[in-house]
């Protein structure tokens, strides 16, 4: 066996204990993912009210995304040309 296949062996054991972690806590899962989206946003809900605060926070919601779509694009394919 050589580096490469016991590196991905390794890393296919890893996700697979995360996946058994995840089937047997669900209930800590959720709470967790729910208290992570409430601590981001509460205090973006608190700034909308100001009007230009709540333009910066379109405009960086809308480059996030735009962002994320790149980099997946070029995760996803990258023998496009750029």
């Amino acid at each position: 066996m050589n580096r490469q296949t016991v590196r991905e062996v390794y890393a296919i054991l890893i996700v697979k204990e995360f996946f058994i972690n995840v089937t047997r806590y669900p209930k800590y899962l959720v709470v967790f993912s729910l208290g992570v989206i409430n601590s981001i946003l509460e205090p973006i809900a608190q700034q909308s009210n100001n009007p230009v605060s709540a333009i910066a926070l379109i405009g960086a919601f809308i480059s996030g995304i735009i962002s994320l779509g790149l980099i997946l694009r070029a995760m996803l394919n990258p023998y496009l040309p750029t």
